[in-house]
């Protein structure tokens, strides 16, 4: 089985690259990725870079270069829901845009030409995930993950959620564009996140995220290295 694991953030990718320090560094086109050997399976890690565009193409390249059986996309969040606590973990069920709108043309907010209006993590490593959720975890959230090419602050949030039903769990920049494209390039995916920051009524929750990321990156990892345990002995 060969996985690929896909970090935005420098933080993020330090994160889990800590879980191996036996990974050996790869260069292919220009593009450093995190190499590790465990029995007949490969581990790539790769910094894909923030947004979407950087995630879609990131999909594409580890697929080309490596053809992964399985992405996982990692990194942080932003809360979306009351009762959140930094550091909380969000397993993405559903993934949805969030700031693309073509309803003049009769389409759903967040629907995309010739496309779903959602797309979906893979059940079964769903179920893994869940059962690699312990109690030395933070609290688990699970449902739709929101992703734009923004940061979204609190006056933003009940906008946002009032065009998905209030499902979005948290706000991202990459995953949508995770699932789109591994889905269309038939890739088992799954995202996960931690809460770096939720939004707050000073407006500083950027700040507070600074505050929480290589945290937040550490929860994400331990979870996508449990992960990553059963998947090669399985």
């Amino acid at each position: 089985m060969i996985i690929g694991i896909l970090a935005p953030m420098k933080e993020e990718l330090q994160a889990i690259c800590d879980k191996y320090p036996q990974s050996t560094m790869l260069e292919k086109c220009g593009i450093h990725y995190h190499y590790i050997k465990i029995k007949y399976n490969e581990i790539i890690i790769m910094q894909c870079g923030v947004g979407k565009v950087n995630a879609a193409l990131s999909v594409s390249t580890i697929k080309h270069l490596f053809n992964v059986d399985i992405i996982i996309n990692l990194g942080s969040a932003g809360g979306m829901k009351l009762g959140q606590k930094p550091l909380d973990i969000v397993i993405g069920t559903e993934l949805v845009y969030t700031d693309v709108d073509i309803t003049p043309l009769g389409f759903a907010y967040g629907e995309l030409l010739g496309e779903p209006k959602s797309w979906f993590s893979d059940k079964e490593l769903v179920s893994l995930a869940t059962k690699c959720s312990s109690s030395d975890l933070p609290t688990i959230h699970y449902g739709t993950i929101g992703t734009s090419d923004a940061f979204v602050s609190a006056p933003m949030v009940q906008s946002i959620q009032n065009k998905f039903d209030n499902r979005i769990v948290c706000a991202e920049m990459e995953g949508c564009a995770v699932a789109h494209s591994c889905t269309k390039l038939g890739i088992r995916f799954i995202v996960i996140r931690s809460l770096s920051d939720v939004p707050s009524e000073d407006g500083k929750s950027h700040e507070k995220m600074m505050d929480y990321l290589s945290r937040a990156s550490h929860n994400a990892s331990i979870l996508v290295s449990r992960m990553i345990e059963q998947l090669i002995v399985n």
